[in-house]
């Protein structure tokens, strides 16, 4: 039976070498292709959250626009039309 230290001289160095380069550059790819593909889902969900913002926006503007015409509603049934037929004057951003 060899000694540790014979058999540590007939290791073949180069070997382990390309061996230990092929293992790293597979986890070295590995971990960027993780990286790069985080990124993109990361830019998915911004433009998907940006979406929903502009939704929100919009549905925020109708039930702005939804109050203002409950009000104009309101004033048509309480004040009574000016005579040539306009509507009242009254400011209902208010």
């Amino acid at each position: 039976m060899a000694s540790l230290k014979e058999q540590f001289k007939r290791v073949n160095w180069f070997s382990v070498l390309i061996s230990l380069l092929i293992g790293y550059t597979v986890i070295g790819g590995t971990l960027i292709s993780f990286y790069f593909n985080t990124i993109a889902q990361m830019q998915s969900l911004k433009e998907q959250l940006d979406h929903v913002r502009a939704y929100i926006n919009r549905l925020e503007k109708l039930q702005i626009i939804s109050e203002q015409l409950k009000l104009l509603d309101q004033n048509e049934e309480t004040s009574p039309m000016e005579e040539s037929g306009n509507l009242p004057t009254k400011n209902l951003t208010q």
